[in-house]
């Protein structure tokens, strides 16, 4: 191991990963402006097919919604973009064998956390309704 690292050399290095990650969140939060409405129509289907109406009573409330789904998306997005970092950042101290699992195992883990995400708004969403509807009253 001739090409070793200082704490200074690690601290920058780590620091490099978390811009990555922070510039990659903020690019995809604007980038997700295009296709926040389906997301926001997907919720009032779901909202619709449960038997509830939703309002707006600020004249804020429908930028709010927009920006708060647009953060959600741009964070649920990042997950997966923050494990290559880390993982990358790491990689150095793997030896072959968990490399090569690391090759295998990281794609995998982000499409399901993805395919997960997805699924559990379009069949939990409902679930929570109800669970809120009858919690209210």
């Amino acid at each position: 191991m001739s090409n070793q690292m200082s704490i200074l050399d690690h601290i920058i290095e780590f620091r490099k990963r978390i811009f990555i990650v922070i510039g990659c969140f903020v690019i995809l939060f604007f980038g997700s402006y295009p296709i926040t409405p389906y997301f926001i129509d997907l919720l009032k289907s779901t909202s619709q097919e449960s038997g509830f109406e939703l309002n707006i009573f600020k004249i804020t409330e429908s930028v709010l919604i927009y920006i708060k789904i647009m953060f959600i998306l741009s964070f649920a997005i990042t997950i997966p973009i923050m494990l290559i970092q880390l993982l990358l950042f790491i990689f150095p101290a793997l030896n072959i064998r968990q490399k090569k699992l690391s090759y295998i195992f990281l794609p995998i883990t982000s499409i399901l956390f993805l395919v997960g995400n997805l699924l559990s708004l379009k069949f939990l969403s409902p679930l929570l309704l109800t669970f809120f509807e009858k919690a209210s009253n």
